[in-house]
């Protein structure tokens, strides 16, 4: 909370505090002897200026439309005419509160709307096992941002039973306003189930958003530290009563965990968000911008953070595609390459972290890619891409025939000239499987096309591609080792394209080197390229 005080992105801590006040005002409303519309009017402003600024304010909203209706519907102020009332003063400062938002989007055919996204169910369920295992551990101070290593030995065990052991002692001092919350019944005097209920929804919300996956940094449940300091403060008060000063001792092991995941060791825990494999975002990118600025390279694909980052501190000069995880498209303008300036999207200059750009070097080379590199504020630059081979054509001439060493009956819907049919393994696949294609008679190559039309869902795990002449000899164009490599370079895409210098071909195996326990191998068409 300390450390995204200081950062000045996407109003998280903004949030916050437009939050905070807002629950403020709505305990006033609450705890006064009659229903004040004008505090009414400011709760619906507040929380429609926090629209504006970021629209999880949603998380406050729930909790706060819940307390008022419960209050007006079963409390000693009921009637139907405050109902009514508060309904349209609310409602009223919600817009006015966001007008700015609503104009927009008014102007802009309701833009803003296009974010709101839910995730299926079983991402709801990755998402909240992630909000268990990984975010909640980290707000409460057990790990760190962007960490899988926990603070100290058994620090996430430790935090959840100091804190299991607070909820129980809440939920035993107040039990009877909990399941109060079922009948709509709220305690105006002490109403801290609203936090009880703001805790539930927020974490509901965040996992059936479709941002649920941001869990190594938790930033969009920032607000959960508002019920989580009141509640725990609560339930340590009413702990005193039974322990005396002796509370003290658990009071100084909270503060102790969240100082240490904030200062012990932090210099071998940098802060910025992981890119791949450990390595970070750089803190300093006046180098690399400088050099883009002055090469007009303005556009370029790198990771999410990255990007954003580049593109924050250039105010949008430099643009990005995005490449490899995670993949969310936030602003699609940005995802648009102009022809005109590149041969295709893999001509596009990469920034990458060093253990990515060995990865995507292998990549390249063998896809038949000339590259220049150059570091720049700790990252490889790839950069003046183009391919070594040009003017490939499909080759008709030879006559195909396939088979393989499972299911071979439809290994001739591979070379039918169809890519909407297939062969497929009928079976998950396994190392060793065999694909094979002959060419009557032999022909000249300097390339082959893979397709997987409809179903990139199979798309080999493993693969070698070998080349067998007339004459006896193996070439093979593809290793395990660069297949992998080319994978993670063509991220999901269905088509793959394999040049080399030219050679003589009789004879093309696939050979199957990886393992699925659920999905089929399948090929749509094999294509041959001179």
């Amino acid at each position: 909370l300390v450390g995204w005080s200081t950062k000045a992105r996407g109003g998280f801590i903004e949030l916050v505090v437009i939050g905070g006040i807002a629950f403020l005002v709505t305990i006033r409303w609450l705890t006064s002897r009659d229903v004040s519309q004008v505090r009414t009017l400011l709760i619906g402003a507040l929380l429609g200026f926090g629209w504006w600024v970021n629209n999880q304010i949603l998380y406050f909203l729930v909790p706060i439309a819940f307390v008022m209706l419960a209050d007006l519907l079963r409390g000693s102020r009921s009637e139907r005419g405050a109902l009514i009332n508060t309904a349209i003063a609310g409602s009223c400062g919600f817009l006015l509160g966001g007008a700015p938002y609503w104009l927009y989007n008014l102007e802009n055919n309701f833009a803003s709307f296009g974010m709101f996204e839910t995730a299926d169910p079983q991402g709801i369920l990755e998402h909240l096992k992630g909000l268990i295992s990984t975010a909640l551990p980290i707000l409460l101070g057990a790990r760190r941002f962007w960490e899988s290593q926990e603070v100290f030995p058994s620090a996430t065990l430790t935090i959840s039973v100091v804190y299991i052991a607070l909820l129980a002692i809440y939920l035993v001092h107040r039990p009877r306003e909990v399941f109060g919350l079922l009948a709509l019944r709220i305690d105006r005097r002490k109403p801290l189930e609203m936090l009880l209920i703001f805790f539930l929804s927020t974490c509901a919300i965040f996992c059936v958003s479709s941002f649920g996956y941001l869990i190594q940094a938790p930033r969009y449940l920032l607000p959960l530290y508002i019920s989580i300091f009141i509640l725990s403060g609560y339930a340590l008060s009413r702990l005193k009563e039974w322990i005396g000063k002796a509370v003290y001792l658990l009071v100084c092991l909270i503060l102790g965990i969240n100082l240490a995941s904030v200062h012990y060791r932090a210099s071998m825990h940098p802060s910025q968000p992981e890119v791949f494999e450990g390595q970070r975002v750089s803190l300093d990118h006046h180098e690399l911008l400088d050099w883009l600025r002055k090469n007009q390279y303005l556009v370029v694909q790198t990771n999410y953070w990255i990007g954003y980052r580049l593109a924050f501190e250039s105010q949008e000069e430099i643009r990005f595609v995005i490449f490899g995880e995670p993949r969310q498209v936030r602003i699609p303008q940005y995802q648009e390459i102009s022809s005109a300036t590149f041969a295709d999207v893999l001509t596009v200059p990469y920034v990458l972290v060093p253990k990515q750009a060995k990865i995507v070097g292998q990549a390249l080379r063998a896809l038949g890619y000339s590259f220049q590199v150059i570091r720049l504020s700790g990252y490889d630059v790839f950069y003046q891409i183009a391919p070594r081979y040009k003017e490939l054509r499909l080759v008709s001439e030879p006559e195909l025939s396939a088979s393989s060493s499972i299911n071979p009956q439809e290994a001739s819907r591979a070379v039918d000239g169809d890519k909407h049919t297939r062969w497929g393994s009928a079976h998950p696949q396994q190392a060793g499987m065999e694909f094979v294609v002959e060419l009557s008679p032999p022909h000249n190559l300097r390339g082959i096309r893979y397709e997987l039309g409809e179903w990139s869902h199979d798309f080999p795990r493993g693969l070698k591609v070998e080349i067998q002449s007339p004459d006896g000899s193996n070439h093979q164009v593809v290793s395990p080792e660069s297949y992998k490599a080319i994978r993670y370079l063509l991220e999901d895409r269905s088509s793959l394209t394999l040049p080399f210098d030219r050679l003589d071909a009789e004879r093309l195996v696939f050979t199957q080197t990886g393992n699925d326990a659920v999905f089929d191998w399948s090929v749509a068409e094999i294509e041959l390229l001179d």
